[in-house]
């Protein structure tokens, strides 16, 4: 909980962090600013592994390859809720990259202004049935913002959003909301995902009720 992961350099995968055969639970983490000569310039999850992540940044990270954001490879589920992942460059899936049966669920989050692509479905195995769930999410260019293929499958609800995030002060490291954004009082509605003030929750990484760090 509330760790800065900032400026590190991975000669293959997992530029911020690399999670195999692991299950960790984060919250209020910044991985910014952070390179993979391969794939998973912030994040590379492989092997089974399920993480939880809550309340966090996933910024200005970029792979030479694949995800740079965010890599999701071999069997994997995780699950994020309130995260911010923009500013991400990567070949293929400058935010996510999944592949070979991966599974990743948001929720509450916003996911802009990757390049070359918000969400990337690896091509390489006609067998793979990755999936990924996405509800109460502000997604650059909406499913267009996707690059999918006949087997995978895309749980995308009514509930998300493809609007300006307008954050305060990106280049410089804040995402919190400007006032007049379409994403304050756009999460889920229910009670448990409340801000801390009690409001309806706030898409991204300030939002819900562990929004205040």
């Amino acid at each position: 909980t509330d760790i800065t992961i900032i400026g590190n350099i991975a000669t293959n995968d997992g530029g911020g962090m690399c999670l195999s055969q692991s299950s960790p639970v984060f919250s209020a983490i910044s991985i910014i600013d952070n390179y993979a000569g391969d794939g998973g310039g912030g994040i590379f999850i492989e092997e089974g592994s399920n993480p939880i992540i809550t309340n966090s940044i996933i910024a200005h990270n970029e792979a030479n390859t694949d995800g740079g954001g965010i890599i999701c490879f071999r069997e994997t589920n995780p699950t994020f809720a309130n995260v911010t992942i923009a500013d991400n460059i990567g070949v293929r899936g400058g935010g996510i990259f999944i592949s070979n049966d991966s599974n990743p669920v948001f929720q509450n989050s916003i996911i802009f202004y990757n390049n070359d692509s918000e969400v990337y479905f690896s091509d390489t195995y006609n067998s793979d049935t990755s999936s990924i769930t996405l509800d109460f999410i502000n997604l650059e260019g909406s499913i267009g913002g996707i690059v999918f293929n006949d087997y995978n499958q895309i749980n995308y609800f009514t509930t998300n959003l493809n609007q300006p995030p307008l954050f305060i002060d990106p280049e410089n490291g804040n995402y919190h909301l400007q006032a007049t954004s379409p994403c304050i009082d756009a999460g889920n509605p229910s009670p448990v995902y409340n801000d801390t003030d009690g409001s309806r929750n706030n898409m991204g990484a300030y939002g819900g009720p562990g929004g205040n760090w």
